[in-house]
């Protein structure tokens, strides 16, 4: 077949390839889409940059798709066009330069197309680049802030634990302090049910008088020095201790040096270290009993008559004694006994009268005293004296106490019963310990010439006539000297014969020790 003009058939193949690219574009632009559209991303930066994709690069893919579909149509109908010319011409084909098929506006077409769709891959490839820097950042900035958020809840949780860790350390330490004094408090409590009556009645009636102001009791005390008596006749029974011991509250006749006894200035504290039968060395402590500023004119006034002597063994002194509280007359013994050289550990008899037996018990009863690094108290003898308001700290110690009770037309001594016979809530009864004993007589009635108030006659140690003759048979020596074989009694001296007086012992050194009061 002649034909004028183009190649129809090159047209159409040309037609076929503009086809071809037609749809690989808008398939091309449809994966695009796609791919936009299936971006995991929710926000406004999306929605611009979908705005951004669909108004931009997608409407030109689409336009370009469009424009090559038409123009694969417009050869498709020139190649017709031109098959229809060529057979109805026999002349030679010419060239349809400028027509609408020309290769030129098709290479033209190409290559903005190949632009286009090179613009469109650069523009959505920087819009990823963009998206995927946004949603790293996005990404990143979510995990610091999470990673943040972790740590304050984990700082959260740790000051929480902390907190309650606190508030159950304060709380354990509440209820240790509480279970501490409520033991404290049962412990005092317990303590209380074992203290004797008259221990605890004593103890306040100190406590209202120092608040009050009409007691202030001096504890200290001053050794003043000492003093030997010669040629001392050793003692031969219960009775003759009385008569040493009673010697302690006036003028000891015959002392080097020689020294006037002042009731108020001054205590004597004498001291026997006696050889026992045995061998071995013991001392015999004398503790004297109340004296300096009588009874009544503590009463009217009590501090000059009282806080203002400068004697240890003054009236205030029998109750800081019986309440168990430190005192003048305990330190004065202490002192003493120390300044006579006794070794600790070495054996000691007490002899006391009224306050002194008390003051001796109250030694006995001191672990640190009557114990390991102290002294070995072996026994407490006194007469008059309200001991059983303490119970010795070591078991061997053995006390007893002479009393009087009211006999006929007699009456009692009263001071003796003072102690309530140790009595406490626990033991209602009395002192239950073994090693103390109190055993009384009647009150012996005085010789002629032996005069004195019905006081006196029932508390006196030794009686004496205005020459200072003694009467035997009155007073407390009379009754242990006239009542020997009283079990009490002979249990008593079968303990000390031997070891303290008689039987073979001698006194190796008879001391007295001046001690006062400290100045205020």
């Amino acid at each position: 077949m002649t034909f004028y003009g183009m190649d129809p058939e090159q047209v159409r193949t040309q037609a076929g390839r503009v086809g071809d690219a037609s749809r690989q574009l808008d398939e091309l632009q449809q994966r695009l889409d796609a791919i936009t559209r299936g971006v995991s991303w929710v926000g406004e930066d999306r929605e611009a940059f979908l705005q951004q994709w669909s108004g931009g690069p997608s409407a030109r893919m689409r336009e370009a798709t469009a424009d090559l579909t038409a123009r694969s149509q417009l050869l498709q109908e020139e190649a017709d066009q031109q098959d229809r010319a060529s057979g109805a011409t026999d002349g030679p084909g010419l060239p349809a330069t400028g027509a609408p098929g020309s290769a030129a506006d098709f290479g033209e077409l190409i290559g903005g197309v190949v632009d286009g769709v090179r613009d469109g891959i650069d523009w959505l490839g920087d819009r990823a680049r963009e998206a995927g820097e946004a949603i790293g950042d996005a990404v990143e900035g979510a995990r610091d802030w999470l990673k943040d958020r972790f740590q304050d809840a984990k700082d959260w949780t740790s000051d929480r634990i902390q907190d309650a860790k606190d508030w159950f350390a304060d709380r354990k330490n509440d209820l240790d302090e509480w279970f501490q004094q409520t033991k404290e408090r049962f412990d005092r409590l317990i303590a209380e049910l074992d203290r004797p009556f008259a221990e605890v009645a004593a103890e306040r009636l100190v406590n209202d008088m120092v608040e009050d102001g009409t007691l202030s009791h001096v504890t200290d005390v001053e050794v003043l020095g000492t003093r030997t008596i010669p040629d001392q006749e050793a003692p031969d029974s219960l009775a003759d201790l009385l008569l040493d011991n009673d010697e302690t509250r006036r003028t000891i006749d015959g002392t080097e040096p020689p020294r006037q006894y002042l009731p108020e200035d001054q205590a004597q504290i004498r001291v026997q270290k006696v050889v026992g039968a045995d061998g071995v060395e013991r001392y015999v402590v004398h503790v004297p009993p109340t004296q300096g500023a009588p009874l009544h004119d503590g009463l009217k006034n009590p501090i000059p008559g009282w806080d203002q002597q400068n004697q240890p063994f003054g009236w205030d002194n029998n109750l800081y004694a019986m309440a168990g509280k430190e005192n003048a007359g305990a330190n004065a013994v202490k002192a003493a006994m120390e300044e006579a050289g006794i070794p600790p550990g070495s054996q000691v008899a007490f002899v006391g009268h009224s306050q002194g037996g008390l003051v001796a018990s109250q030694l006995a009863d001191d672990p640190s005293f009557n114990g390991p690094g102290g002294y070995q108290v072996t026994d407490v003898f006194s007469v008059g004296s309200p001991v059983e308001t303490f119970t010795p700290a070591d078991s061997r110690t053995d006390v007893l106490n002479v009393s009087h009770e009211r006999g006929g037309f007699r009456p009692g001594d009263v001071v003796p019963t003072l102690d309530m016979d140790g009595a406490s809530a626990r033991h209602p009864s009395g002192n239950p310990a073994p090693n103390v004993h109190d055993v009384s007589f009647g009150t012996p009635k005085p010789a002629d010439g032996f005069g004195g108030d019905m006081m006196d006659v029932a508390h006196e140690s030794v009686r004496r006539d205005g020459n200072g003759n003694i009467d035997p048979n009155s007073g407390y020596y009379g009754t242990v000297r006239n009542n020997g074989d009283d079990a009490m009694l002979a249990a008593k001296d079968e303990r000390m014969r031997g070891k303290y007086y008689g039987d073979g012992t001698t006194v190796a050194e008879d001391i007295v020790v001046d001690v006062k009061r400290a100045d205020r």
